[in-house]
């Protein structure tokens, strides 16, 4: 999986526990406004499939390749990337830079979803959601995708489930309509009733191409 530097076992656990709670941190306002389905506009859709045919699509993508490798190195990757690493979960966590504008980052965010089904057809999207959420001061968007693996012909006559990467969530966030980062997260089983999952870092080489 990754490799990383071990220092002291207490900085190690602050790490850790930093990791954890940019992963698993909690919306900042309780009741979202608004929480719905992912839709998508016409004119979504065709700004979309132009993007995906110019360089700029590439050079985001080669942008986040890039910062993925660069986060098992906690100086290179300050404040671009953060990676997670633990028997439940494993994931990639992108900032977004100012070099490449929100559109641009909502459209890279719908093309690994594109990628992913492309890429991994043992999975159904079980669900999608946007949820806002509003006060005084700002404005909170979050955009998931929630794939899961089929159960169809995915369990073997040992009654062993072949969990592939696990399950698997895209997650963009924006605050007052600017993106601050996408997050892919595979959850995994780590009982004997399911595979091993699969590597991560294969599913992002998979996706980020």
């Amino acid at each position: 999986m990754f490799h990383s530097v071990k220092p002291s076992p207490h900085a190690a656990m602050t790490i850790f526990d930093q990791i954890k709670s940019i992963f698993s941190q909690k919306q900042t306002l309780a009741t979202p406004f608004v929480q719905e389905n992912i839709v998508r506009t016409d004119h979504f859709l065709t700004d979309f499939a132009h993007w995906q045919t110019t360089s700029g699509s590439r050079k985001l993508i080669a942008h986040l390749s890039g910062l993925f490798h660069l986060g098992d190195d906690p100086i290179a990757s300050q404040k671009t990337v953060v990676l997670l690493n633990t028997p439940q979960s494993v994931g990639v966590l992108w900032y977004a830079q100012n070099r490449f504008s929100s559109v641009e980052y909502e459209f890279l965010f719908d093309y690994l979803a594109l990628q992913f089904k492309t890429v991994c057809p043992e999975y159904v999207l079980q669900n999608s959601d946007r949820k806002v959420f509003v006060d005084a001061q700002k404005t909170e968007e979050t955009f998931r995708y929630y794939f899961k693996p089929r159960l169809r012909n995915n369990i073997s006559e040992a009654g062993i489930v072949n969990q592939w990467y696990g399950n698997v969530i895209l997650e963009l966030k924006k605050v007052n309509q600017s993106v601050v980062c996408i997050k892919i997260q595979c959850n995994v089983y780590s009982d004997r009733n399911y595979t091993q999952p699969m590597d991560f870092k294969t599913l992002i080489a998979l996706l980020l191409v």
